[in-house]
């Protein structure tokens, strides 16, 4: 590699070109991209391999506007086809001219299209070309205009890139040439301008766009014809000494080239001493243009072989990293499924739902129970209020004898009625809780595509005992303890009464009877409003004890139903446990078999991107030598 000329051969296999490619290749071959992506990289890997056949040699021409581009270019391909009238001082599509039997026109389209026009000679192709460059509105649309010319100099392997002027008011004028610089240009001939030596447009153009090629760069200076010839030589100097201090380097390499005098000599003309001069220095430079050129050419290309190669390398790491993330997504929601298997699971929310059901239940109980003891206060206080109600002691004889058990049975059942809407509560309680827990199985075994499952919602409402009459005998003894002298005969007829309601209906008939029997001996009784009023105080805690035992009876079984709620919340989640063991662990062994599976996809990636990063260090390496080489003449 320290030898000015390289051997194509030689330097390819330092570069391993063909390796690159081929990993390039096997990498492409062995994903299942998206069709655009696949098109992308396919794309990029046609460019390598239509490069590395490519034998000519892309020189692009750099300037600023008004620097003499096109007739810096109709000077080296020997042929007056860029006319200044024509291309009206600009160019707004990277135009390219090539080799051709004939003369022809390829517009290559942003879309991808091409469209190819010949045309029968010099002319038409010149007028053909002003068509196409220097029209925005079609200049736009174009990624490329190749220009076919049957020229000698073209036909040695030169093909020549024209570009937009650097210093353009257009942001995507700069971005054409930008385009031209990556994916086309293998060297570049930046030209400067004498009578304006390298203003600052031109300086930031190159220090941005070109610092890292300028060992593929060689700067020519135009219009030198224009200034004072004892002022020549200093200018060359002067720009030669601007360009290595500004761009930090010795071997910047700069040609004086008069392009007008080199035109003029294709026809046979006379010559004054001092255009001689010039036109001998211009084609000595031109001499010299070429033969850097032959001496770079192997170089550049094999670079720019490298920069597409590294390009593509970072395009196929940028998208197996895109395919990483999704594997390591994947990844997450695998191990997110199985934190916990089903057993543990179904433990934790059989606590959970359990504990949630009894805190809720609490909530409600104290205002439920005291409900049914408020209802048999009701109860007492209804019996009492009709006891009072009685306007005579016939009235009230009869009501005891005939409908106070009748009424007593019906608050009472009045009473268990109530449980109907108070049990729904615990009910509704039970079954949110279920939901709970069918919501958290969903949530967490959602990667299973598990079914939902029905919970066994129907369990009967505990039945609480049956009207209990008996419960109101007491009445008996609280009369008969509270039976007075003054009263006898009135206390000897209740307790005859109540002798004969014990023989007939014991318990409640018991306290009816002394009641009935208590109006037998009524004649010797105080007033009707003073028998009220001692019954009322004689048969209040009898029957207070009698309906608080109903409500006791609902308290049980409230507590009762609870607890049965509380077992069947247990029994629901077994069985959702029983019903979907077998399945979840089988998920479970499919998902570890399968974050396997990915993990070991995840490696190749890995793997993959490791082998792309050793390549591009291959890559930054052998380029690095290339662009340390010294130009030289």
């Amino acid at each position: 590699m320290e030898n000015d000329y390289l051997s194509l051969s030689n330097l390819k296999e330092i570069a391993e070109i063909d390796s690159h490619i081929k990993t390039a290749r096997s990498l492409i071959n062995k994903y299942q991209w998206p069709k655009d992506v696949h098109i992308e990289l396919e794309k990029k890997l046609s460019r390598i391999i239509d490069k590395e056949k490519d034998k000519s040699l892309n020189l692009s021409v750099i300037g600023e506007f008004t620097t003499g581009k096109s007739t810096f270019i109709n000077a080296i391909i020997r042929n007056n086809l860029l006319v200044s009238s024509i291309m009206q001082g600009t160019t707004l599509a990277n135009t390219i001219i090539d080799f051709c039997p004939s003369f022809a026109i390829c517009l290559h389209h942003i879309n991808g299209k091409k469209a190819v026009k010949e045309f029968p000679n010099i002319d038409e192709l010149k007028k053909g070309i002003a068509g196409v460059t220097t029209k925005e509105s079609i200049a736009k649309v174009l990624k490329a205009v190749r220009i076919g010319l049957p020229s000698s100099n073209l036909h040695s392997g030169i093909r020549i890139i024209d570009t937009p002027g650097t210093n353009a008011t257009e942001k995507w004028h700069e971005e054409v040439t930008k385009n031209a610089l990556r994916n086309i240009s293998d060297l570049s001939i930046v030209l400067v301008d004498a009578t304006k030596p390298l203003p600052e447009t031109l300086l930031d153009f190159i220090e941005t766009h070109l610092k890292g090629v300028l060992h593929q760069c060689a700067f020519v200076v135009t219009k030198l014809d224009l200034i004072a010839k004892n002022e020549r030589h200093m200018m060359m100097t002067y720009i030669q000494k601007k360009l290595e201090s500004f761009l930090d380097r010795d071997d910047i390499v700069v040609f004086p080239y008069i392009a007008p005098l080199v035109i003029n000599s294709f026809a046979p003309s006379t010559f004054e001493m001092e255009d001689k001069e010039l036109l001998d220095l211009s084609l000595k430079s031109e001499k010299g243009i070429i033969e850097y050129m032959g001496r770079q050419k192997i170089k550049a290309q094999t670079q720019k072989l490298l920069f597409f190669l590294n390009d593509l390398f970072i395009l196929i790491s940028e998208k197996i990293e895109a395919i990483r993330v999704d594997y390591n997504n994947e990844l997450i929601i695998l191990e997110n499924s199985r934190q916990i298997d089903l057993t543990t699971f179904v433990s934790n929310q059989k606590k959970k739902c359990t504990n949630s059901f009894i805190s809720s239940v609490q909530k409600i109980k104290s205002s439920t129970i005291d409900t049914f003891y408020v209802k048999a206060d009701e109860a007492t206080n209804r019996i009492i209020g009709i006891i009072l109600s009685k306007t005579t002691l016939d009235d009230l004889s009869n009501y005891i004898n005939n409908d106070i058990i009748s009424d007593c049975e019906l608050l009472a059942q009045d009473i268990l009625n109530s449980q109907k809407s108070i049990l729904c509560k615990p009910q509704n309680l039970f079954l949110k809780s279920l939901k709970l827990f069918q919501k958290d199985f969903e949530n967490h075994f959602k990667d299973f595509s598990i079914l939902k499952v029905t919970f066994n919602t129907t369990s009967k409402v505990p039945t609480p005992q049956a009207v209990n009459t008996a419960n109101l005998s007491v009445v008996k003894n609280y009369v008969s303890e509270q039976l007075s002298s003054e009263n006898k005969a009135f206390g000897v007829g209740a307790i005859g009464g109540a002798a004969l309601g014990t023989a007939i209906c014991p318990g409640i008939g018991t306290a009816i009877g002394f009641l009935a029997g208590m109006f037998a001996g009524s004649q010797m009784a105080p007033d009707t409003e003073t028998v009220k009023k001692g019954l009322v105080e004689k048969i209040r805690t009898p029957l207070t004890s009698y309906f608080n035992s109903i409500a006791g009876d609902l308290e049980r079984t409230f507590n009762d139903y609870i607890k049965t709620l509380e077992t069947q919340i247990v029994i629901e989640i077994n069985r959702y446990e029983t019903q979907y063991k077998k399945d979840v662990e089988k998920k479970i062994k499919e998902q570890l078999m399968k974050k396997t599976e990915v993990q070991k996809r995840i490696n190749g990636l890995d793997s993959d991107c490791q082998e792309i990063e050793i390549r591009r260090k291959k890559l930054n390496d052998i380029s690095n030598k290339i662009t340390s080489l010294k130009n030289d003449i």
